[in-house]
């Protein structure tokens, strides 16, 4: 039986390269705290896809993940470009073309992934204290689901 990784993503959809152990972490994480956060494209992909499909997900009221993409595609890919945007201006990475493609390609495997936005440190977090000028659609997008009270933890105010 194989152990999915942080977030339940199965081994087999992952690659090495997308998911390696951040400095004094026992397992693959997604750190927010910028002295350890690995921003790495590739590591950075299965963070953007989390945070990005689970959250629309949830704020949208979505079964899946695949709902998420097929219902919602234009705002998914408004939030991963922001996403995307958001970390090259913080980090000064920049990002292989077709980002919005390679995840889109990955929600087609796990189509029927619930949503849900929990683990708030480890997914989302980074990306709501880069701020509301850098991500305003993502926090909007927190703060419709704590509205709402889909979520188990309180926003940072």
């Amino acid at each position: 039986m194989q152990r999915a990784l942080s977030g339940g993503i199965p081994p087999r959809h992952v690659r090495e390269t997308d998911v390696r152990p951040s400095v004094n972490v026992s397992h693959p994480r997604f750190v927010s705290h910028s002295s350890t956060h690995d921003c790495s494209p590739s590591f950075d992909r299965p963070h953007r896809w989390i945070s990005t499909y689970m959250l629309v997900g949830a704020a949208k009221e979505c079964e899946s993940v695949g709902e998420a993409g097929s219902e919602h595609t234009d705002l998914v890919s408004s939030v991963i470009s922001e996403l995307v945007a958001a970390v090259s201006a913080k980090e000064g990475i920049e990002f292989k073309e077709g980002t919005i493609e390679r995840l889109a390609a990955y929600t087609d495997v796990v189509t029927n992934f619930p949503c849900a936005v929990k683990e708030f440190e480890w997914r989302n977090q980074y990306f709501f204290d880069l701020g509301d000028e850098a991500c305003p659609t993502h926090n909007g997008l927190l703060r419709e689901c704590e509205e709402k009270g889909f979520l188990s933890f309180e926003l940072p105010k």
